[in-house]
């Protein structure tokens, strides 16, 4: 099983399959600071679930809330939604903006509550994250106890062991369990107003589940070897058509993904030109946006190398010299150190690249040292047992 840094440089560096876009996240165990990839609760079962469909609902305790109005107890005349999340989990971020809308579209109506669970930072860490979102999260907030038990009476007990996860609260019971975006707030409303049953729910689940096969089966089949062989605008296009054929598919950031590195390879310098105006306190995300599809280019002009590399230098050095101990902090330093090795290999300075994955291992400690070796010695491996890609002069 790949650890969770190999997991986030597949992200950063290319694209991660159709199905990692849509499913829920593998869940750690509800155990603080551990691998996300290491994914516990194996043992549980949907099948031999005690919390159903039709079941009353657990208790609720919360640690805190981050935003919104506090909640201690459940009103049986009222209408919940009860979203899992983490700030380590990628599908769950992707959902914030969903859940906002239902919440726009549900108001007064429906009360959203986002239950952080299964988290590894500090609540301050967390507090910062949520006020980060901004209107992203247009919702109640809150964290779970420090024994985890929301986790335990609703997701381990609903036999749900990803998340995203959603409940959603009728009069008292629970008249859904599931990933957050397949649920709108007409579908809510109409559940609650009696006018949609539970089982025109599940047909439409499944009808979407459907779609989703099928798309994943043309990725794979067509689209997926235009990638692997280089073909990069024709999967541009054969990936439009396929949105087109399904809006509601959610492959926007796909296509984006892919006109990022069409970009890099005809005009690399007005990247690199973007790349410089991004302030020091840059978001992560943002400034991987458009430094992978350089990084991650087959081939890469002697001068363009070079100015990659003094961006790449420029924000390590604004990350400062300690990799954080946190996982989830050291992120952008890894991955930024990853980069130079790649940049080094590209233009035949695979010692160099050497060199400074070595001197990464020596660096990360903690929870860091522990997700991040091994990704490190797969690079080191990768790097010692491949020919670099041959600079362009």
């Amino acid at each position: 099983m790949k650890s969770l840094f190999a997991s986030l440089v597949l992200a950063v560096f290319g694209l991660s399959s159709l199905a990692a876009e849509h499913r829920a996240e593998p869940a750690p165990k509800p155990a603080p600071h551990q691998d996300a990839d290491q994914v516990g609760l194996d043992e549980l079962d949907e099948n031999n679930a005690t919390l159903k469909v039709g079941s009353a609902a657990p208790e609720i305790k919360f640690s805190k809330f981050y935003k919104g109005t506090a909640l201690d107890k459940i009103d049986p005349a009222k209408t919940y939604i009860f979203e899992c999340w983490a700030t380590w989990c990628g599908p769950c971020v992707a959902a914030f903006p969903h859940l906002s809308e239902i919440a726009k579209g549900t108001e007064g109506k429906v009360t959203i509550v986002g239950v952080n669970v299964w988290e590894r930072q500090t609540a301050d860490k967390v507090q910062a994250f949520v006020d980060k979102q901004a209107e992203k999260m247009s919702y109640n907030v809150a964290g779970d106890t420090a024994d985890g038990f929301f986790a335990t009476q609703w997701l381990k007990a609903a036999g749900q062991s990803g998340i995203p996860c959603a409940f959603l609260v009728i009069k008292g019971k629970i008249a859904w369990i599931g990933h957050p975006g397949e649920l709108d707030a007409e579908t809510v409303l109409g559940l609650a107003d009696g006018k949609i049953t539970a089982a025109q729910l599940a047909k439409k689940s499944a009808d979407k589940e459907a779609e989703m096969n099928l798309i994943e089966q043309e990725f794979t089949t067509k689209i997926q070897p235009m990638l692997e062989g280089g073909e990069t605008k024709n999967a541009l296009a054969a990936i439009k058509k396929l949105a087109e054929a399904h809006p509601k598919a959610g492959l926007e950031s796909m296509i984006d993904n892919l006109q990022s590195q069409i970009d890099a390879q005809e005009n690399p310098g007005a990247v690199l030109d973007k790349i410089a105006k991004l302030p020091a306190n840059v978001d992560a995300e943002e400034l991987f946006k458009l430094l992978g599809p350089l990084v991650s280019a087959p081939t890469l002009a002697t001068d363009v190398a070079e100015r990659l590399l003094v961006q790449i230098d420029a924000r390590i050095a604004n990350l400062g010299k300690d990799i954080p101990t946190s996982t989830d902090e050291a992120f952008p330093h890894i991955i930024l150190h990853f980069m130079k090795a790649d940049v080094l290999a590209k233009i035949d300075k695979k010692e160099a690249a050497v060199k400074l994955l070595n001197e990464l291992k020596t660096q990360v400690k903690g929870d860091t040292a522990q997700s991040a070796v091994p990704a490190i010695d797969e690079r080191l491996q990768a790097l010692q047992g491949e020919k670099p890609a041959e600079a362009k002069h």
